[in-house]
């Protein structure tokens, strides 16, 4: 089981900072990576093994209240699996990628945020070409 994952509370393009985002990768993303390259030689001698990378909803379904460093991670993390299972099937290795749900509570508050933040990207859109300004 391999599990890394932290967000920072300030996420979102217009207030993460680059070292939220190089430590948001660094633990997300390279520590899933780092586990995986220190367990793949004994795998690998053994011909057999199980890999189960830990990503997120947001590895599937991204939300502006997680934020593009928590997405890209967490997407990343399901293409690591699956660049496992391609490489080192022929070994004997399967990787998979749990992506656990949000209550339904919250998936419903995520995608009302994203609704909201939607239609007033497209108001301002409408705004700009009401003025004769390409979008």
């Amino acid at each position: 089981m391999n599990s890394a994952g932290i967000n920072d509370p300030k996420r979102n393009f217009f207030n993460v900072s680059t070292e939220a985002w190089d430590r948001i990768v660094a633990i997300n993303l390279s520590g899933m990576f780092y586990c995986v390259h220190a367990v793949l030689p004994g795998m690998r001698s053994r011909k057999d093994g199980l890999i189960i990378n830990v990503s997120s909803w947001a590895g599937r379904h991204p939300s502006t209240l997680t934020g593009p460093a928590y997405n890209a991670t967490k997407h990343a993390v399901v293409a690591l699996t699956e660049s496992i299972n391609m490489e080192e099937g022929l070994h004997g290795i399967r990787a998979t990628a749990v992506l656990p749900i949000p209550n339904p509570a919250a998936r419903e508050a995520a995608e009302a945020h994203d609704l909201k933040l939607q239609a007033g990207r497209v108001e301002a859109i409408l705004e700009r070409a009401a003025r004769g300004r390409p979008a």
